[in-house]
Formats: C-alpha cells, structure tokens, sequence
C-alpha cells in the first residue's frame, strides 16, 4: 500500500518528483502561477491538476478532490519572507498569510503528514509587527494534533548545484 499526497503551492512540481521517487502516488496538485503550471502539466501530465489560486477552493471541493490524502505538500509564496524581499524594508507582504491555507486543508483532510517548505527567511516573517508566521503557523498546526519539527537544510548537501538554504516544517499526528 502506498501513501498518497497532494502537494499545493506546486510551482513547476519538485516536491512531487521526490514524493513520487520515493513511492507515494500523487492524488493532485494546485498552482496558480500560469507558467509553473504549464511545466507541471509538462512534468506531471497524469495528475489530477488545478490551476487556479488556492483560496478559491470551496470546503467541499477540498474534501471532493482530495479526501483520504496521508500527506500535504506544501511550498507557499516565500517573497515575502525572502531577504531580498519587500520585508527587507520593514513591510509585510500578504503572501506570508497564503502558508494559513495549507492550515486551511490540514483541518478540511487530517491528513497523517505535512511538509511544508521555505526560505529560511520564514523564520523571522512577520504576518504583523508583533506576530511571526511561524510561530504562528506550528502554533496552529500544534491544535490540530500535530507534533512539529523544523530544520533548516542547506540544498548544496543534498546534491543541488547551488548554496540555498531551506527550511522544513514536518508535522505529523504520530509522534514518533
């Protein structure tokens, strides 16, 4: 039996391509960038794919299209976060509140895991002045049940021809 995902916030599809090495099936994914999804449909043609912004996603759609998913993959708008973004000059961008969707779909799913991943800059993005996304974030994820831990990975370890540092939330509702 093999463990199935969804993975929103899809961009050209690299979360998939390793789920998918390591033998999960994909059940579905969204995007809402035009261009990224033209390469996933590329990458991903069998993929029950939607292109369209998240938010537009009605609770029953969610449960329609993905109920009984084990696992959301997860790779928010990191603008926002990123050093070189308009946080950079003290302002808060409004993509930081999309990571709340994946929120959105862990309550609609249960699903048993969730991965989510960002620039490391996510570790201080601010949603206001005195609230951190994270902190925000695990805190929420934390009253749905699950256990948390995050890392920070430095993609030039993994084989990646470039010095990127990530960071990856991995929730789970077993503790273990």
């Amino acid at each position: 039996m093999s463990l199935s995902f969804i993975e929103l916030f899809s961009g050209a599809g690299g979360m998939s391509l390793g789920l998918k090495n390591a033998g999960l099936e994909s059940v579905g994914a969204v995007e809402a960038d035009r261009f990224a999804a033209e390469t996933y449909r590329s990458n991903f043609p069998n993929v029950n794919f939607f292109e369209s912004d998240i938010r537009s996603f009605s609770a029953g759609k969610v449960k329609a299209e993905f109920s009984g998913v084990d696992l959301i993959a997860a790779g928010p708008p990191c603008q926002g976060f990123s050093v070189a973004g308009p946080s950079q000059y003290g302002k808060i961008d409004e993509r930081n509140f999309l990571i709340f969707e994946v929120l959105r779909f862990l309550k609609l799913l249960s699903p048993k895991m969730f991965i989510v991943e960002n620039v490391k800059g996510i570790l201080s993005g601010k949603l206001t002045k005195e609230k951190l996304a994270l902190n925000e974030f695990v805190s929420s994820a934390k009253s749905l049940g699950y256990f948390i831990e995050y890392h920070v990975l430095q993609a030039a370890d993994f084989g990646a021809p470039q010095w990127r540092e990530r960071v990856f939330i991995i929730g789970s509702r077993d503790k273990a």
